[in-house]
């Protein structure tokens, strides 16, 4: 008899734990959305305003400098083709060129650089539909 009692009670167990078991499998936690209210929206367009102006500073500071390049490297053109020589030895003249080759490697991979910020702009403009 105590076996029997036992056993059901073993038996009972197994059965309580196993429906625990599956309970745990079954449920699920549910994930709640998060929407977007219009004020976070609005203030967004707005970080983005100030984002874009503070872009500009630096663009336009980088725009003076290449301007200066160009105009330095210009000058250098048409002194040449006027007839006149730089005046400068064959050290100062390599120093001057390792340095030159500088900066038309970073204007290079500069410019590589703006073409892909472009690109990756232009994407997202295309995906907002406009």
């Amino acid at each position: 008899m105590k076996k029997l009692y036992i056993g059901l009670f073993v038996l009972m167990m197994s059965l309580c734990n196993a429906c625990s078991v599956e309970q745990e499998f079954i449920v699920t936690p549910k994930t709640k959305k998060k929407y977007v209210s219009e004020q976070q929206d609005l203030e967004l367009d707005g970080d983005i305003i100030i984002s874009g102006t503070n872009f500009t500073g630096p663009l336009a500071d980088l725009s003076k400098t290449v301007f200066l390049v160009i105009k330095d490297s210009l000058s250098r053109v048409n002194s040449r083709i006027d007839g006149q020589k730089s005046g400068l030895g064959k050290v100062e003249r390599t120093e001057r060129y390792a340095i030159k080759v500088k900066i038309m490697n970073e204007l290079d991979r500069a410019v590589g650089e703006i073409e892909k910020i472009q690109q990756r702009l232009d994407g997202f403009m295309a995906s907002l539909g406009q």
